[in-house]
């Protein structure tokens, strides 16, 4: 068994910044599978409000708080938390909103961070933050994330603004 660290990508079908990424995402694959550090694991959901699937773990729900979100867990806490029956919190890190949804800035990303999860103790790391409210359909972007859209390039939806 590998004892890589994991890398999720989790991104939801009716998300717009998740759509421009499922249109470059095959080099991005292959970037980050050409590291060789870490695992990377794939999570496709129907909406922004569904659950993460029976098949991963059920701590990973508690990090989502914006799409895509890009997770790493130690090796040890993803099997933990994969074992049938374990409800143990997963602490890992956490992607920002702000890194570039390119090869390079999420590559970058995991280089920056895996050595970080690697030196953590299980006492020592830090669950990423709840999120403060759920998402819902009455979502309305921030500041932030119309900074994103431009730097992507992105049109953003009229409904939303």
């Amino acid at each position: 068994m590998s004892s890589k660290p994991v890398f999720c990508m989790i991104t939801a079908d009716t998300c717009g910044h998740c759509q421009n990424l499922h249109k470059k995402w095959e080099p991005i694959r292959k970037a980050i599978n050409s590291l060789g550090t870490v695992e990377l694991k794939e999570i496709k959901l129907e909406t922004m409000g569904s659950k993460i699937p029976n098949t991963y773990p059920a701590g990973i729900q508690k990090h989502l708080q914006w799409f895509p979100t890009g997770l790493m867990f130690s090796r040890d806490v993803w099997n933990n938390a994969s074992r049938a029956g374990n409800n143990e919190d997963m602490t890992g890190l956490k992607m920002e909103p702000t890194t570039p949804l390119t090869a390079e800035g999420i590559t970058g990303w995991i280089k920056n961070n895996v050595s970080k999860l690697q030196n953590k103790s299980e006492d020592e790391s830090k669950s990423p933050a709840p999120p403060a409210r759920e998402l819902s359909r009455s979502y309305a972007p921030t500041a932030g994330s119309r900074k994103v859209c431009r730097e992507m390039n992105i049109i953003p939806r009229r409904r939303y603004w």
